[in-house]
């Protein structure tokens, strides 16, 4: 019988925090990027941590629980019909 020790833990980077959330399917909460990285207990205070520096750099924003990259569209939003042309297709601008 063999002991093996279990694998180092080694938190993800922010590039990694960053690319996973850049890439993932819409805004991505903080329990979404421990589950895609397998990170379980006090193991999250370190995405926690990463999470709070990117916002500080502005590289990603928070809107309520939920983090994505400036300039993205958030999943719901108002907007504002700016036109609607002859062959009845719509143009509408986000509002802020």
């Amino acid at each position: 019988m063999t002991d093996t020790a279990p694998p180092e833990y080694t938190a993800p980077s922010e590039q990694e925090i960053l690319d996973f959330i850049r890439y993932f399917a819409g805004p991505a909460a903080k329990s979404d990027i421990c589950k895609g990285f397998g990170i379980k207990g006090d193991d999250r205070i370190d995405v926690k941590r990463a999470l709070k520096s990117l916002e500080n750099k502005e590289l990603i924003v928070k809107q309520g629980n939920l983090y994505m990259i400036p300039d993205s569209l958030p999943v719901v939003t108002t907007i504002q019909v700016s036109e609607i042309d002859v062959d009845g297709d719509v143009f509408a601008v986000p509002l802020k």
